[in-house]
């Protein structure tokens, strides 16, 4: 089961500012067998925000009572069988959240004057929303998707399989082994020649077929711009590419039969499918900062990014995922001071970057320590965040 999280969840969450906040992020699994393993774990980070919080001066009696709704939890077994990849749970004086969410999250509890939520910044600000059309002979769904599931959407006149499309009038399709010239308002016509594979009745029933559905589905993404996904076997992928005319749809099906697969499996095939876009525009942004590096409006430093952040001055920030920058930060001094390691006085500058830029309507993108590599610069420093300013530090912003 997956807790709904959005953009109205995370600034709930990022509105919180207690003494004490405790943010416990933890694998989970979603068999039931193995559930237990994940209760334990449970119980184990519990016991560490507690000693966190007794470490933070608060009374070690007060920090039991407020972890108590938490320690409960542990033996509700209702909620721990409809767990999804990952739990990321927030207690406070004020109040608990806890959420099941389709990304696993290494075990980290951090308690600090705010709750720590870096990991969840990339489900709204890098929420890459989708479509994917479900296509098989006796099977045919249509969903709109982003990271964190699908659901079905209705398509006007989309056939619900192949005997339904070919009760239907469609345009005649000829064969051959390639694309025909384009018809009337730029609509391709697939054409197939007869040698091989399927015979060619069959082989024109499914190109029949095919344009039942893109003629629905044409029609329904006319003034949309998602990527279009495709479930299929290979050659009524291959069928179907041949008459599409969305110009977003991904070149590379995902293979397989989709009326044999739960929904969860079309998600998580739509996610590692999609990984390599959300990748690839990461890439595109690094290769940016890496082209003006020497400029006064990239950044590199905490030392720089945090009071820039403050500020509002950062446009676009680069955290790595999975990191830390341990410290403390003075507002009033404008000064960064640095840890090695997590503390009663310290907290994540990572995290609070990204927050203060968040919260400044600034771009936050959380992103594998390898994609930062080539900002490195022939220094064998690692990056651990970058940043793009809106303007430089000796300027001043525009009036607006």
């Amino acid at each position: 089961m997956i807790d709904l999280f959005g953009q109205a969840q995370l600034e709930q969450l990022l509105g919180q500012q207690q003494q004490w906040c405790v943010s416990v992020y933890l694998p989970t699994h979603r068999r039931a067998g193995e559930t237990p393993q994940d209760v334990i774990l449970w119980k184990n980070l519990l016991r560490e925000a507690e000693g966190q919080l007794v470490a933070r001066h608060m009374r070690p009696q007060d920090a039991r009572e407020m972890l108590q709704v938490a320690r409960d939890l542990a033996n509700d077994q209702h909620f721990w069988v409809h767990c999804e990849d990952g739990l990321a749970a927030f207690l406070s004086p004020e109040g608990h959240w806890w959420f099941r969410l389709p990304e696993s999250f290494d075990p980290l509890v951090v308690v600090n004057r705010h709750f720590y939520l870096v990991p969840l910044i990339p489900l709204v600000t890098q929420r890459v929303q989708f479509y994917l059309l479900a296509l098989a002979q006796n099977h045919v769904k249509f969903y709109r998707g982003d990271r964190l599931g699908l659901e079905e959407v209705s398509v006007e006149r989309l056939p619900a399989n192949m005997d339904e499309a070919l009760q239907w009038d469609t345009p005649d399709a000829t064969l051959q082994a390639h694309t025909g010239q384009p018809g009337p308002k730029s609509k391709k016509t697939a054409v197939f020649h007869g040698q091989g594979g399927l015979p060619d009745a069959e082989k024109r029933s499914l190109a029949d077929f095919c344009h039942a559905v893109h003629r629905a589905v044409e029609r329904f993404l006319a003034d949309k711009r998602e990527p279009l996904l495709v479930v299929a076997v290979g050659e009524l992928f291959a069928l179907y590419q041949e008459i599409n005319t969305y110009a977003h749809l991904v070149p590379e099906p995902i293979s397989g039969n989709p009326a044999k697969m739960s929904l969860h499996e079309l998600h998580r095939a739509c996610l590692e499918k999609l990984q390599r876009l959300i990748q690839d525009r990461h890439r595109e942004v690094v290769e940016d900062l890496a082209a003006k590096l020497a400029s006064p409006l990239v950044s590199l430093q905490v030392e720089e990014v945090l009071p820039a952040a403050m500020d509002g001055r950062v446009d676009t920030l680069l955290v790595a995922q999975g990191k830390h920058i341990w410290g403390s930060y003075d507002p009033q001094a404008r000064r960064v001071n640095l840890a090695e390691a997590p503390g009663p006085e310290c907290e994540d500058l990572l995290d609070l970057a990204a927050r203060e830029t968040y919260l400044r309507r600034g771009q936050v993108l959380v992103v594998s320590p390898d994609q930062l590599a080539p900002l490195r610069n022939n220094s064998n420093q690692e990056v651990l965040l970058a940043a793009r300013f809106r303007y430089a530090v000796e300027q001043t912003p525009a009036a607006s």
